[in-house]
């Protein structure tokens, strides 16, 4: 399940026409070791090839021209012609409903996640006014990984191993589930300060993809990490639709095209990724507690009293529910 596909390809706002054979920039906010930056290199090789150089793509990692949380209107505007967007971070700002996404145990897999926004009433417009009513198409997806909780303390064997703690938020829908774990203290932290806040002992506990722990060398601050995955992070490189239809057919094409092959390779091989990463922190030390039985058991049902009912109430009446019948019917 692509989300790509499922996105009109024109419409929106009346943006800033760029030059349809110029020299595209990309703008991601992964470091370069990243394996997202790396397929996103992969993408933007994939582009050239298939136009015999016509077409090159400039990728600017790590943020150099615009944040993940500022690369929604630096798309839209045009001031790139296309960019990476990070579900969880680029998109609530545009519409909170997106946040669905991020509430923990509802989605098992990225095809459940994606399938919820192609498929569904609610799902297409939420999806709708995220990319097309913003003047921005989506040509391929870009996984980040699936989410887990890493911690300086050396025992997560339970849900009430986050006692008092010092948690990173990274956004507001982090803080539902950090206070029914019943951390003591949530601190927003921007992704490029974790490493200090963790050296620094201002945070001591935070949920991330496995990726960013180990690219970012969290990880040496790091001693324990808790499973099972909780959400799944989904990205996806979105490209101003003015620029995009001022391509000749065959461009357009070698983009989408370029697309899926770096969805399909991204999304098939995420989650061994994540356990290699997982596997990789292991090695180094870290303790890998992978709750069972009856430890699972209190915490979805802490989750599922607790922590949806919060996360529900930031959200359009009826996301939630709608969700909820998606997997249900799945």
């Amino acid at each position: 399940m692509t989300m790509f596909r499922t996105t009109a390809l024109a419409g929106g706002l009346a943006l800033l026409a760029l030059p349809a054979l110029a020299q595209v920039r990309l703008s991601h906010h992964f470091p370069p070791t990243h394996p997202s930056a790396q397929a996103i290199d992969a993408f933007a090789a994939g582009v050239s090839a298939r136009t015999n150089g016509a077409l090159t793509i400039e990728v600017f990692p790590a943020g150099q021209i615009l944040s993940a949380r500022d690369v929604m209107g630096g798309v839209a505007s045009g001031s790139v012609q296309m960019g990476v967007a990070v579900g969880l971070i680029s998109f609530p700002a545009m519409n909170r409903d997106y946040a669905v996404s991020a509430i923990p145990g509802l989605f098992d897999s990225y095809d459940s996640l994606r399938g919820f926004f192609a498929e569904t009433t609610e799902g297409q417009r939420i999806w709708a006014s995220l990319t097309s009513d913003l003047g921005m198409v989506a040509v391929g997806d870009i996984p980040s990984g699936p989410s887990a909780v890493y911690s300086a303390r050396e025992d997560l064997s339970s849900a009430t191993s986050f006692q008092g703690a010092s948690a990173r938020v990274l956004t507001d829908a982090d803080r539902p589930r950090w206070e029914a774990l019943g951390v003591a203290r949530m601190v927003s932290v921007p992704t490029g300060e974790v490493y200090t806040a963790l050296q620094s002992g201002m945070i001591d506990t935070l949920a991330s993809v496995p990726g960013a722990v180990n690219s970012n060398s969290w990880w040496d601050f790091l001693n324990s990490v808790q499973l099972p995955w909780f959400v799944f992070a989904d990205g996806h490189v979105l490209a101003n639709s003015v620029w995009f239809e001022s391509l000749p057919a065959d461009h357009r094409q070698a983009i989408l095209d370029a697309g899926a092959e770096m969805s399909a390779a991204t999304t098939a091989g995420i989650m061994q990724v994540a356990e290699a990463q997982i596997a990789q922190f292991a090695e180094r030390g870290g303790q890998v507690f992978t709750l069972e039985g009856v430890a699972l058991d209190e915490l979805r049902t802490l989750e599922a009293q607790t922590v949806w009912p919060a996360m529900a109430a930031q959200l359009s009446p009826g996301v939630l529910d709608a969700a909820v019948a998606w997997m249900e019917g799945r």
